[in-house]
């Protein structure tokens, strides 16, 4: 099974001819501009790409046979994704956020949660973990408070909780 990896969200059809606004899922949207196909999520679709356009916030994607408002505004709120294996190389410390979501969050031999989405805060990415309480807390992804990470494990080891997880 061909394992996919997200790239953006179609926000909002734009324009009359088909076009859609998509919220880039990477730090550079300029990569849009060599995708050549994307997958929509839920189906088994396979869209090629008739050009994109890269705006500050968004990019401009026509989808080739997405030629109405109509077609356009059935793929809003779908997520595009491109194989992983023509993913663009990751560096140290890289990580694709959908291989981080779901991940244990172990301080010690202690269990502390599970990512559930991460967030850009400005300085840096922090993971949403659900605690077992059911409550939600912010942890920051920053390497001087993350000992290991392993995506095939799906674990990653906290060496600090001081005021992360007050009870």
């Amino acid at each position: 099974m061909m394992e996919l990896l997200r790239i953006g969200l179609v926000k909002k059809v734009h324009g009359l001819k088909g076009e859609v606004k998509v919220l880039p899922l990477t730090d550079n949207p300029q990569r849009f501009k060599k995708v050549k196909a994307v997958y929509m999520d839920g189906t088994d679709a396979v869209f090629e790409t008739e050009h994109s356009a890269i705006t500050p916030k968004d990019v401009i994607l026509k989808l080739a046979g997405v030629d109405t408002v109509e077609q356009a505004q059935s793929l809003v709120g779908k997520y595009l994704s491109v194989e992983k294996s023509k993913g663009v190389p990751l560096g140290e410390w890289e990580y694709y956020t959908q291989d981080i979501i779901g991940c244990s969050v172990m301080f010690g031999q202690t269990e502390m949660g599970t990512v559930i989405d991460m967030m850009n805060c400005g300085a840096n990415d922090n993971m949403l973990i659900r605690i077992g309480d059911g409550r939600e807390i912010y942890y920051p992804f920053v390497r001087t408070f993350i000992d290991n990470i392993d995506t095939e494990k799906k674990l990653i080891v906290i060496n600090q909780t001081e005021d992360f997880f007050d009870i």
